[in-house]
């Protein structure tokens, strides 16, 4: 996704105007591709183990329309995995997850705050995590 024709005005720049076309939307990388696998085993007596693991992928992203440097994130690849016990009526469940296992440092955006000098400031995603999930379905 690129600007066919975009003239605007840079606020990081006292507002000179800056031809725009060719630059990259924001927040729309290249490319993305998931995948996802999950399997279920059945236990003896009833209920099963279903084990599930996915990976987020995707090039670089600017998080504004200028493309600038100090607002992208570079490519990144995430992998979490989950393992699932489901009580034989189907009710109970009880869940380990783990997130973002390669533990990537990475912001999921940011911005340059024009009256604040072009100051950067970011939100960071959560580093590696584990956790468990109890649930009860009725």
């Amino acid at each position: 996704a690129r600007y066919d024709e975009y003239l605007t005005n840079d606020p990081l720049a006292n507002n000179a105007p800056v031809d725009l076309t060719g630059k990259t939307f924001p927040r729309s990388p290249e490319w993305t591709v998931n995948a996802a696998i999950n399997y279920t085993a059945p236990l003896p007596g009833g209920g099963s183990l279903d084990f599930g693991a996915d990976s987020q992928n995707r090039s670089e992203v600017f998080f504004d329309q200028f493309n600038r440097a100090d607002v992208e994130e570079k490519s990144i690849s995430i992998l979490n995995a989950r393992v699932t016990y489901r009580d034989a009526g189907g009710k109970w469940r009880i869940s380990a997850y783990g997130r973002n296992l390669s533990d990537k440092f990475y912001t999921e955006s940011r911005f340059a705050i024009a009256e604040l000098g072009g100051t950067v400031l970011g939100v960071v995603a959560p580093p590696r995590n584990y956790g468990l999930e109890v649930g009860y379905e009725f």
